[in-house]
């Protein structure tokens, strides 16, 4: 992962876990430090944990993740591109998900992209709402 793909509140995959980025932390010479000139993470899990941004996982988009992000599947459809589910974000705009690649999306508004991440559709949804995609509680 790159250090431009995540943002604060970004949901990461550390150590088995599923954690939500609390803070990004820039490059910094240190002298004797195992963490020196490298991009660190504190990560929300059950207290807040220091770690490299290289020791961190994507989390792939699924079903579950959509659901649990506050979309709600609403119908499944055939078009041009095959097989769909369509969802409604909790802001109401639409998002098709094929089937067939479990990848590429299209929202309302945008052009189609392909999402096969958890953090890609949270800055999509912040880049075009200003708010953030959070999970239902």
């Amino acid at each position: 992962m790159k250090e431009g793909e995540l943002r604060i509140c970004n949901w990461v995959k550390y150590n088995g876990c599923y954690c939500l980025v609390g803070s990004i932390i820039q490059p910094t010479p240190l002298e004797n430090q195992k963490y020196s000139d490298k991009w660190l993470l504190d990560l929300n899990i059950d207290g807040i944990i220091t770690v490299p941004l290289e020791d961190v996982g994507r989390i792939p988009l699924t079903e579950e993740w959509l659901i649990g992000l506050g979309c709600n599947n609403k119908t499944e459809h055939f078009g041009s591109v095959g097989e769909f589910d369509w969802y409604e974000l909790p802001n109401g705009m639409a998002l098709n998900w094929v089937l067939s690649s479990k990848s590429w999306i299209r929202i309302e508004g945008i052009d189609s992209a392909t999402i096969k991440y958890v953090h890609q559709l949270q800055n999509i949804y912040y880049s075009l709402t200003g708010e953030e995609l959070k999970e239902k509680k």
